[in-house]
């Protein structure tokens, strides 16, 4: 299978660990699939496109990681399930989901916002996305033990607000108070 080597490995704290990163064709999610696997992990770049996808699983392997791609649209609910079950069945486990995919953040002023088109984009990849990743990994995390771990990438600004972006704000916002919704729930 393209971009998967599961006899190579880098040394690391991550060591045997399995990581699914969404939104990892690129930018800040490709860097947290680099740095994983860099620590040992092995990666699943979770990228919409294959194209910006397979580039960052192969670089992995070419530098001694262990890598695959697999599409996933984090905001249909069976793409994201059919991505953690590939995960689970091809590599045997799941200890880390990374949820960073997210679209829509462009700059607009509010009397600017087309509500259905802005809201619609930002909040169906933030906010329904870690929804279906956490829903979907969570059997798998729990099952991992100690190392399971599920991380939504947030922002600042669902904190603070921002200007000129008036709805990533409470995206953002959402995806803090499900994590920390669910790390009441699910454990110490």
């Amino acid at each position: 299978r393209r971009g998967v080597d599961v006899t190579g490995g880098m040394n690391g704290r991550m060591n045997g660990r399995i990581a699914i990163v969404t939104g990892a064709g690129q930018g800040v999610g490709e860097g947290i699939a680099r740095r994983l696997a860099e620590e040992g992990a092995t990666v699943v770049v979770a990228a919409r496109r294959r194209s910006t996808g397979e580039p960052v699983a192969d670089a992995i392997v070419a530098a001694g990681g262990r890598a695959a791609c697999i599409a996933t649209d984090v905001t249909d609910r069976a793409s994201v399930v059919r991505c953690v079950r590939e995960t689970v069945d091809r590599f045997g486990g799941l200890h880390v989901m990374v949820h960073n995919a997210f679209s829509g953040a462009v700059g607009h002023r509010l009397e600017d916002t087309d509500f259905d088109r802005h809201w619609a984009l930002m909040s169906r990849t933030g906010v329904w996305g870690s929804f279906h990743c956490a829903q979907a990994a969570w059997p798998h995390l729990r099952s991992a033990g100690a190392t399971g771990r599920l991380i939504f990438i947030t922002s600042p600004s669902g904190i603070e607000g921002s200007a000129n972006i008036p709805l990533y704000s409470p995206v953002k916002a959402a995806q803090r108070a499900m994590a920390k919704s669910l790390a009441r729930e699910w454990g110490p």
